[in-house]
């Protein structure tokens, strides 16, 4: 789980970082959120189908606000709030991952014996 989630979290800050300069340098915008998004997509899909998402968790409801945000993309107006809410949305994955490798790393060794 280690590995995985300090895996994880350099992707995701590779994503971003990359993202932003290429964004300064090139300005394609369209490209760089579906890079980003399509990172975090595949984390998310990762930790929900190996059943590490728990209830009442910071991840918990990034998932739910996700499910809602892209069911609304259906609706013109959905298109834009999700096209407006999805850099937030990103930064505040970042940090969850963030926060996720940190208290793995702070967990006693045994427990992963």
């Amino acid at each position: 789980m280690k590995t995985f989630k300090t895996l994880d979290f350099m992707l995701q800050t590779l994503a971003l970082i990359g993202g932003a300069a290429y964004w300064t340098v090139d300005g394609d915008f369209f490209l760089v959120y579906s890079l980003v998004g399509g990172v975090q997509a595949v984390s998310m899909a990762v930790h929900f189908f190996t059943g590490n998402v728990y209830p009442n968790t910071a991840r918990s409801i990034y998932h739910w606000i996700s499910l809602v945000a892209v069911a609304s993309m259906f609706a013109v107006v959905g298109f834009w709030i999700l096209l407006f809410l999805a850099p937030f949305m990103a930064v505040f994955y970042w940090s969850l991952c963030l926060t996720e490798t940190v208290r793995v790393w702070e967990r006693p060794k045994r427990i992963f014996a």
